[in-house]
């Protein structure tokens, strides 16, 4: 009991008032580190949803059987898709970042630069266009291009999508075919049914003549 009366007088306010800091200092740290392992747990669910929503976009885009170019207001080509890439032969590594002229036969390079200022006022609808193959070789496409905002609402860049025109000609193709063979039926079945009423005609008449006759 003298020990501890003895340590009781030793301690002058000073030794209190540091304990005391002390002791708040480590109770705010456990506090701030409470905090970041919070912090750290939100932030590791965001950027698993983030993870989410880019495959989510990717797997859309990837399945797309339409043509797909992303470009920025100054026409730098930022995302295509593999529809894209196998309609002209080559990896989106070696489109990405290529002026989007680049991606036209020449005739149509003039038209394809003023697609950024032209969305600032209407987009392009059905435009007949020929992209350029890894070969050299052109590739026809009618496409569609419209403006793409930010989430300020500010103009950010331009969309393109298109459907190759040899896919839609092969369609037509198929389909006027199948349309001439329908009208040729149609004719020749038009034609049998006059010569199945002729004959019924020419048979009515025969009969009519050959009972005058007998009599």
């Amino acid at each position: 009991r003298e020990e501890g009366a003895l340590e009781a007088a030793a301690q002058t306010p000073d030794t209190v008032s540091d304990e005391s800091a002390w002791i708040e200092v480590i109770q705010r740290m456990d506090s701030i580190y409470a905090d970041i392992v919070r912090y750290q747990v939100e932030l590791e669910e965001k950027n698993a949803g983030l993870e989410e929503a880019h495959q989510f976009i990717q797997s859309v885009i990837s399945s797309m059987t339409d043509v797909l170019i992303v470009a920025d207001t100054q026409g730098q080509i930022q995302q295509v898709n593999r529809a894209l890439e196998a309609l002209i032969g080559m990896p989106a590594g070696d489109i990405i970042g290529q002026p989007l002229a680049a991606l036209f036969m020449p005739e149509y390079v003039p038209m394809v630069e003023d697609f950024a200022e032209h969305i600032r006022r209407d987009v392009v609808t059905d435009c007949e266009v020929e992209l350029r193959t890894s070969d050299g070789d052109s590739a026809p496409i009618a496409i569609n291009c419209t403006p793409r905002y930010d989430h300020l609402g500010r103009l950010s860049g331009l969309v393109i999508t298109g459907r190759p025109l040899g896919e839609l000609r092969r369609a037509y193709t198929a389909l006027k075919e199948t349309h001439d063979r329908l009208k040729t039926a149609q004719q020749q079945l038009v034609q049998s049914e006059k010569m199945a009423s002729l004959g019924q005609m020419t048979a009515g008449i025969a009969h009519e003549i050959k009972n005058p006759l007998n009599f």
